[in-house]
């Protein structure tokens, strides 16, 4: 994805947007929001000239320059998590929001600018300032309330599960996440396991970002304290179970969990 704003700019949004407190919606609201959601998919015909990327579980298409067609290609009839996503709009998460929805389809919010990741390697973000971004999206995620209905555990939160620099959008109007294919409910501490265990696979890959990797786990780590490194093994098996794992990431995570466990040795936790 084209950047489409300098990483000054990227920061100044994302500071702006962080420094607003999330606005609970009332139950009109949501209705409004699921009654939108629900009309019917507009006249668009995707082809082979529109096709932006075909992602693990579905084809995104470009409708124009704010909206975007997802429609699934894995034989599931409907979308995962999107009442989630739509709770996320409700209280204006920083997320793409939701446009329509009918059966495979799901029309979204186009958003534009790099990924954190790609802001990172071009060193347009320091390795702490991605850390912070990072940890004030899992902060405000799972400070939410919790989508009406939901009986979940005591203390339970809104978790991502992949909540990492590649589904991080850095937008004009600061950063937003993406992905939330693995979203469900659960410790906010299992998310932060997650997101640590995604930095040790890319060091035990061994590849070009291995060291920055390895950097951003030791920074993750020193800010979010010891409460995560309880669920490290928890967070490596549901990751090795979702069906979308490239196989290769599976082969990666007894080792990752080495690499977290000695970085949290090393703290002293």
């Amino acid at each position: 994805m084209v950047a489409d704003m300098g990483a000054q700019e990227s920061l100044e949004g994302y500071r702006e947007a962080m420094d607003a407190q999330v606005q609970s919606s009332t139950d009109d609201d949501r209705t409004a929001a699921r009654d939108h959601a629900t009309s019917p998919v507009r006249a668009f015909v995707p082809d082979s000239a529109h096709l932006l990327t075909r992602g693990r579980n579905a084809d995104v298409y470009l409708i124009n320059d704010t909206q975007v067609l997802r429609r699934l290609h894995t034989g599931a009839t409907s979308y995962p998590n999107v009442d989630l996503v739509l709770h996320l709009n409700a209280h204006d998460y920083p997320t793409a929001r939701v446009i329509t929805v009918e059966g495979t389809d799901l029309v979204m919010e186009r958003l534009h600018g790099p990924t954190l990741l790609q802001a990172l390697d071009a060193e347009e973000v320091t390795i702490p300032e991605g850390v912070r971004i990072l940890l004030d999206l899992h902060s405000a995620l799972h400070a939410l309330p919790l989508p009406p209905g939901a009986a979940p555990p005591a203390g339970a939160s809104m978790i991502h599960l992949d909540l990492h620099p590649g589904n991080i959008l850095l937008t004009s109007n600061g950063p937003r996440v993406i992905d939330w294919e693995s979203a469900r409910l659960g410790p906010a501490e299992l998310d932060l396991a997650t997101t640590a265990l995604v930095f040790a696979e890319v060091v035990v890959d061994g590849n070009e970002y291995a060291h920055a990797a390895h950097s951003m786990l030791r920074h993750f780590t020193e800010a979010t304290g010891p409460g995560y490194g309880g669920l490290v093994a928890q967070a490596a098996a549901i990751r090795s179970a979702h069906p979308t794992l490239d196989p290769a990431e599976r082969e990666l995570l007894p080792d990752a969990i080495v690499v977290v466990e000695q970085e949290l040795r090393r703290l002293g936790r």
